[in-house]
């Protein structure tokens, strides 16, 4: 119990750090960036990416982020469930509190999983280095996303570490199930 306590310590100091180093300017960068993981923007786009790659004969790469995002969605409203930890209460002015609970955090989790099957295919696809032009936009889109929920503080620094964990976890599960890492339909 002692090891918990100070996990909540530490993450309301981060919380507080956070809100107190973060400039204010940026209050409107991270309320547009924080969209990125937001299933109103990742929904839309997992199901294009899919016809996309359906189309293309790449079927082991449409099911693995068909199932990574779909894994992921449930995984995470179930843990809130589980865990039911309440959000922080020190937004910022003017952002809306989420109605739903705070642990694990959705926008990171969806986020890094969609930002990671991207990076597997771009691996699968692009294999002489211009994967680079998908990984490194993806894995910065990730990180500040990941980042824009703890400076909102509408998430304590342990709710979007658990949803990144959560995210790879799913994305790892599904590589398994997609039967993607012996497929050949990337060719």
């Amino acid at each position: 119990m002692a090891m918990l306590d100070a996990l909540i310590q530490l993450d309301n100091a981060l919380l507080d750090w956070a809100g107190q180093v973060r400039p204010g300017v940026l209050d409107g960068f991270f309320r547009a960036i924080t969209w990125a993981g937001s299933l109103a923007v990742l929904a839309p786009a997992t199901v294009v990416l899919l016809l996309v790659l359906y189309r293309r004969g790449r079927g082991a790469q449409a099911r693995l982020l068909g199932w990574a995002m779909v894994g992921t969605v449930v995984a995470t409203h179930a843990a809130k469930l589980f865990f039911r930890r309440p959000r922080p209460h020190l937004l910022p002015e003017g952002i809306p509190m989420p109605v739903d609970w705070s642990f694990p955090s959705a926008h990171a989790a969806q986020i890094t999983t969609f930002s990671l099957c991207l990076c597997l295919i771009a691996l699968r696809h692009y294999p002489g280095g211009r994967a680079w032009l998908i990984i490194l936009p993806g894995t910065i889109l990730t990180v500040l996303v990941a980042l824009s929920r703890v400076c909102l503080r509408v998430h304590y620094p342990t709710d979007v570490l658990a949803g990144m964990v959560l995210g790879m976890v799913v994305v790892a599960l599904a590589v398994r199930l997609s039967h993607f890492a012996r497929s050949d339909d990337a060719q």
